[in-house]
């Protein structure tokens, strides 16, 4: 993904799988069936509660994708940053929306969740967003550097900002 890989590091990225809007991420993107209803979700990596729902309903809503049965967009919000007082949202958000430039989004989204703290408000260091899962999801190489670059540069972070505004507008604020 050396194209993408490049992309990367240019300021305010947006991924490559974004929507035409920018509010969200397509988990398969060109996939859908024509006529295939959309599924949106909205999520907080520091919520609980939406890790509960990735855990019971994403295997299978991730299947219907690869189907084609359904188009699947993630909606990353960050608002529990203000009430949890960190930017563990905010650089997960980042993280995320990096790993899609080295075709690895709908994994890292995945262990996002499976290495979210114990106790809400502790948020995620930067060796676990950084270093730790983009290894476990095979982030390698050029690719690594790249979004180790992205990452540390933050330049997904106007996406990541524009997908919780784009949501507050939608009328979402849970």
């Amino acid at each position: 993904v050396q194209n993408g890989a490049h992309n990367a590091t240019t300021s305010s990225a947006t991924p490559p799988n974004a929507t035409a809007a920018k509010d969200a991420i397509v988990v398969n993107p060109g996939k859908a069936k024509a006529g295939a209803p959309v599924v949106e979700l909205f999520f907080d990596y520091q919520c609980p509660v939406c890790k509960q729902f990735e855990s019971a309903y994403g295997t299978p809503l991730k299947a219907l994708a690869d189907s084609g049965d359904i188009e699947l967009r993630y909606r990353n919000m960050t608002l529990l940053d203000n009430t949890l007082n960190n930017d563990a949202s905010v650089r997960a958000g980042i993280g995320a929306a990096c790993s899609d430039f080295a075709g690895k989004y709908s994994d890292y989204h995945d262990q996002i969740y499976a290495n979210q703290p114990e106790k809400e408000g502790d948020g995620y260091s930067d060796a676990v967003l950084r270093d730790s899962i983009p290894g476990t999801v095979g982030i390698t190489g050029a690719d690594l550097t790249s979004f180790q670059a992205c990452y540390d540069k933050q330049t997904t972070k106007g996406f990541v900002s524009g997908t919780n505004e784009a949501a507050s507008r939608a009328g979402v604020n849970a």
